[in-house]
């Protein structure tokens, strides 16, 4: 039970670093937009893959 606590706390950690990284890169630079909007609809549904998995898990 404790590892997998751990295990989404360190998803969730990676989530932050990949989101703050990605606001950087659209400050600098306009089409990054488009890919950050891109970025936040894929990874939406990565997320309800992983939710759904670990419901039938």
């Amino acid at each position: 039970m404790l590892g997998d606590k751990k295990v989404f706390q360190e998803r969730v950690l990676m989530n932050c670093r990949s989101i703050l990284e990605a606001e950087r890169q659209r400050r600098k630079n306009p089409k990054a937009r488009q890919n950050w909007m891109r970025f936040l609809k894929n990874r939406g549904k990565e997320s309800d893959k992983l939710e759904e998995k670990e419901h039938l898990g």
